[in-house]
């Protein structure tokens, strides 16, 4: 799925989380910061998984990011911001 420094073989874990961590950093996220946050290269998953629910079939998103069982799939989804504006909604329809 990528290059790594020799054509064809995949990149290694360690220079995937160190290019992770310098785009953190070019954006200002220093390493006390990403620490306190436990921004990690894993943490992509849970938004990739969080950002395409409901945006395509869960079959297919369990077959993208390698998930075998729903209840896998489920554990790396979260709310966004956008998902709970209907909720925002409802509880203002109620309250007044």
């Amino acid at each position: 799925m990528f290059a790594g420094e020799a054509r064809g073989e995949p990149i290694k874990k360690e220079d995937l989380e160190a290019r992770f961590y310098l785009a953190l950093a070019a954006i200002g996220i220093t390493d006390d910061i990403r620490r306190k946050r436990v921004l990690v290269w894993h943490s992509l998953r849970h938004t990739f998984n969080s950002v395409m629910k409901g945006r395509i079939d869960s079959a297919k998103l369990m077959k993208v990011v390698g998930h075998r069982q729903e209840s896998t799939n489920l554990l790396y989804s979260h709310a966004l911001p956008k998902d709970l504006e209907d909720v925002r909604e409802l509880q203002e329809a109620l309250i007044g």
